[in-house]
């Protein structure tokens, strides 16, 4: 499952709460950017002005959470038509099915 919460330039401290709560992990990215500065006229300005590389402003905006028995095992970051790039990620499930609490038996208060 994937989300979309929209803060910048970091979690905010409702995002955090939630991930703690919700036992949630974070995919690993390897510090890949998900926003190309590029993008943006204002950052191309920006750099301009700064006279800095315009990939100095790139920055991991988004992140993948997941929990459980999941494990990613191919991460990639790539681009599409969008001031964002997708987090692409395969997983496998490091227990037996037959080991995973159903939703109907998970207690998230």
């Amino acid at each position: 499952m994937g989300g979309d919460m929209n803060h910048f330039p970091e979690p905010q401290r409702m995002d955090r709460a939630m991930r703690q709560k919700a036992d949630l992990r974070q995919v690993n990215l390897n510090g890949e950017p998900t926003w190309r500065a590029r993008n943006s006229k204002l950052y191309r300005l920006v750099a301009r002005v700064r006279r800095q590389p315009l990939e100095d402003l790139e920055a991991q905006l988004d992140v993948l959470l997941y929990r459980g028995a999941f494990e990613p095992i191919d991460v990639r970051v790539v681009d599409i038509m969008s001031d964002h790039r997708a987090i692409v990620a395969r997983f496998v499930l490091k227990e037996p099915l037959g080991s995973i609490q159903s939703p109907a038996s998970t207690n998230l208060s």
